[in-house]
């Protein structure tokens, strides 16, 4: 039985009284947060706060555990915001490694058994997942799941499927390319954060309200300055930016599906081609850490151009040089939407 709450002008229901108490104020703050997006937020099973509770009690044990383990890089940022300076997190993927691709080593999965949570996505952009998730049940510890079926797309959902190479109907796990969809995970991470480190409460719920208030900046600013644009359609490399078009009013085509090592077909190709000529697309986005060649290629035979659209999935050598994070990244993505889709 999954407990969610649909973020309306009115009360959220609580499904049984026996959660009210460990809940309650997680609840409370998300409906003041929250009120003005009509959306519906899965927010973590039942079963899975028990569990959390549970772990708790063996972590206390064991003499507890002080550090909290994220995927990959967007997912660390936000649980380095909202833990503070309270709890050590680290990136399972080194920042200039595509998630998909990464394959765990011996040295992680043994940091990975000793971490007091594991955060991910649950969307299978993490294939070493599942593993680590064993492992961790079997010594019960817990991990928190970001999507489910109460809150993830399914690929192909809300987007254009017609010039899409992979069919599937696995969960899409960018959510994070959308501002919107990373306040609902800020506050998941502090609600979980709160039950596993409890003495630091206070810091995880002030230190994810200041990273919300920027998230909702964000998306008021997405949502004013992607209103009225000459083109509403973003052809990109790879199909990561379904929440974003879902939230924001825009359509996606893509040349490869939800993975960026899948080989998209002639017939796609072809497709992509035509699209481009017809609607008169003047850019392909392409992104850090997946080749360009193919959007290079069609680019080329329409007469577009290639802009760069960044995943975020990590940080590369100039980001980290340069002082970029996950915020700006996002602020950059917007400049670079208005001016490919030219935005009055």
């Amino acid at each position: 039985m999954r407990l969610f709450l649909e973020v309306y002008p009115k009360t959220p229901k609580v499904l049984s009284c026996h959660y009210a108490n460990c809940l309650h104020n997680f609840l409370c703050m998300l409906e003041s947060v929250h009120m003005k997006f009509k959306i519906s937020i899965a927010l973590i099973t039942v079963a899975g706060v028990l569990a959390l509770l549970f772990a708790l009690s063996t972590l206390k044990k064991n003499g507890g555990a002080t550090e909290v383990a994220a995927s990959f890089y967007p997912i660390a940022f936000l649980a380095e915001r909202v833990a503070g300076d309270s709890v050590t997190v680290f990136s399972v993927t080194p920042f200039d490694t595509e998630p998909h691709d990464y394959e765990l080593t011996p040295s992680m999965a043994l940091r990975l058994s000793n971490a007091a949570l594991f955060i991910h996505t649950g969307a299978h952009l993490e294939p070493w997942a599942n593993t680590v998730i064993t492992t961790r049940n079997t010594q019960e510890l817990p991990s928190l799941t970001l999507l489910t079926e109460e809150n993830a797309l399914l690929h192909g959902e809300d987007t254009e499927t017609d010039t899409r190479g992979d069919d599937g109907s696995e969960f899409d796990p960018h959510f994070w390319l959308s501002p919107l969809r990373a306040i609902a995970a800020a506050d998941q991470i502090a609600f979980t954060l709160a039950h596993v480190y409890p003495e630091d409460e206070a810091v995880f719920t002030a230190n994810a309200h200041a990273l919300t208030t920027t998230l909702k900046k964000l998306d008021a600013a997405y949502r004013t300055e992607l209103a009225s644009c000459t083109s509403r359609i973003l052809v990109t490399d790879h199909d990561a930016f379904g929440y974003l078009a879902a939230d924001y009013g825009l359509t996606v085509h893509a040349i490869r599906g939800i993975s960026p090592d899948e080989e998209p077909s002639i017939a796609t190709l072809a497709a992509i081609t035509e699209l481009v000529r017809t609607n008169n697309i003047k850019t392909i986005f392409t992104e850090e850490l997946v080749s360009p060649t193919i959007a290079q290629t069609i680019a080329r035979e329409t007469g577009a151009h290639v802009a760069l659209l960044s995943t975020i999935e990590g940080l590369t050598e100039d980001d980290i040089k340069n002082g970029n994070d996950y915020i700006s990244k996002l602020r950059g993505n917007l400049t670079t939407l208005k001016k490919s889709l030219a935005c009055n």
